[in-house]
């Protein structure tokens, strides 16, 4: 009974390490494969994340893409920003909208900073974006989220209909994030986005209703 236990444990112990290698590793070609300044431009597309919409707060993740958003804006990197996601209507609940509030609450001036209230995945996402930067006539963007998401949102733009709009990517600095970001943080994104991106294969019929279904829509 020891022994089976003892190999047991031993297995789980092998597993563990070697997808914390993985991961490691992976996080590291993730981060290198983004330029370290992005380019000036007109707009900056932040991507939302994790809310409470029961009160209303913004999660660290969510707040980590909000302050660098912020110091795009006042560094002079970008002049407007666009805030998508996180739009549960059934709750009339728009977390793009407290995202904005969140902005100009820390000084960004009220006529520079844009919300949508129909996006709710990454895929909604990009279209909202594509559809906002369109209408208000602006062909260059930068989009705005943690290193990983971004790595897949990549993947999203690259394989949606060509269009004709200059894309560029800048995560956050996982080293000088605010607030924080944990070691255990990155192992959960690393592995969050894994899986989202194999969500992301499935029948567009069977991924939207299984979107349609988690994210409370």
């Amino acid at each position: 009974m020891k022994q089976s236990l003892f190999k047991f444990l031993h297995g789980i112990f092998f597993i563990l390490c070697v997808d914390l290698i993985g991961a490691g590793l992976w996080s590291w070609a993730v981060v290198r494969s983004f330029e370290d300044s992005p380019p000036k431009a007109s707009m900056a597309v932040v991507l939302s994340h994790d809310f409470n919409k029961e009160t209303g707060e913004l999660g660290s993740e969510t707040l980590r893409r909000l302050n660098y958003v912020l110091d795009l804006y006042r560094e002079g990197t970008v002049d407007y920003i666009l805030c998508v996601g996180g739009a549960k209507p059934r709750f009339n609940f728009f977390g793009s909208e407290l995202m904005r509030q969140f902005l100009i609450d820390k000084g960004v001036l009220e006529g520079t900073v844009f919300s949508e209230k129909k996006s709710f995945d990454s895929k909604t996402n990009w279209h909202m974006a594509y559809e906002t930067a369109k209408n208000l006539g602006w062909d260059k963007f930068i989009v705005v989220s943690s290193p990983f998401h971004l790595h897949r949102f990549r993947a999203i733009i690259r394989d949606a209909p060509e269009r004709h709009l200059e894309v560029f990517y800048s995560p956050y600095s996982l080293k000088y994030s605010r607030p924080s970001i944990t070691y255990f943080n990155i192992w959960m994104q690393v592995h969050y986005e894994s899986l989202a991106y194999f969500f992301q294969l499935l029948p567009a019929k069977m991924y939207n209703a299984l979107v349609y279904h988690t994210r409370g829509q």
